[in-house]
């Protein structure tokens, strides 16, 4: 366990938020290599990239906000705490502000920006999930796998299975030190390194208008649905329906999209005959320049 890096004379570097930044370079760097963006040409791709990093940076912002308030507005983390609809909210005194997930906020942010995007592009969503939703199922398990274990973040309920972890030290967002726990981490991370590998090896996956994008979307939130049970962090969260909590049951309904959208593009367009629409900046094919 590493969260802090390095120092830059006394500045810490943490891991996590260096893994972070090294992930997304690389996947910047792989999606531009990649000849197969379709609609997409390079002003789409480095926009979209920077709404990405927008909205990383907005959830972190949103959730460190609040975690910001639990200092000056007394009873505000007993309310948080109770409200089912919000993740369960830790706040480390040594690495400062909050240290829990801010997925619901990222993807409440590009799930109103990025349609809008296309809409204004004239680009058709589901090719554009085609293309990037894969990268961020290979972001994902890179980070878990380098960021959320050396952070100590996202750990497992306690276990005796040989393969448990022990953390030494947690800086407060980890399980108690010592203590053997699974490493949720991992599985999550090796899930969705193994979902992407399947992604790209499937010519089946690559030739259907959408398999990616529902690929990617089982890939993801079914082993987040299923690590989750076994997650430390989440053990507080209270449950809303079906003995679920609120972040359980959107995995599982995205799960299910995923598969139903598999099943729909199994049928559906090719994108060998599948023709691109033209949009603003956008020129006719055979006219580019």
């Amino acid at each position: 366990m590493h969260p802090i890096l390095f120092y830059l004379g006394e500045l810490p570097v943490y891991t996590y938020g260096f893994v972070m930044m090294v992930v997304l370079i690389l996947l910047y760097w792989l999606a531009a290599r990649n000849p197969e963006k379709g609609e997409l040409d390079a002003h789409d791709l480095s926009y979209l990239s920077l709404l990405v990093v927008v909205a990383i940076w907005f959830g972190d912002s949103f959730w460190r906000g609040i975690g910001g308030l639990l200092a000056f507005v007394p009873g505000l983390e007993t309310v948080l705490r109770q409200a089912p609809l919000l993740p369960q909210v830790e706040v480390s005194p040594r690495l400062g502000g909050l240290q829990q997930t801010s997925t619901l906020a990222v993807g409440a942010f590009l799930g109103v920006w990025l349609p809008l995007y296309c809409r204004w592009r004239r680009l058709r969503l589901l090719p554009v999930l085609d293309f990037f939703l894969p990268y961020a199922l290979l972001g994902y398990g890179l980070q878990r796998l380098f960021g959320c274990f050396a952070a100590g973040c996202c750990h497992g309920t306690p276990t005796d299975l040989p393969w448990a972890v022990r953390f030494p030290e947690t800086f407060g967002i980890g399980p108690e030190a010592g203590v053997a726990v699974h490493p949720s981490q991992l599985y999550m991370g090796f899930l969705a390194l193994l979902a992407f590998s399947i992604l790209a090896i499937c010519e089946r996956c690559q030739a259907r208008v959408g398999m990616r994008s529902g690929g990617a979307l089982t890939g993801l939130f079914g082993p987040y649905f299923l690590v989750s049970f076994v997650r430390g962090d989440l053990n507080r969260v209270p449950v809303v329906l079906l003995g679920l909590s609120p972040l359980q049951l959107a995995s599982l309904g995205l799960f299910l999209t995923g598969v139903l959208l598999m099943i729909a593009a199994a049928g559906g367009l090719n994108y060998s005959t599948s023709a691109p629409a033209p949009g603003p900046g956008h020129p006719t094919p055979g006219k580019r320049s």
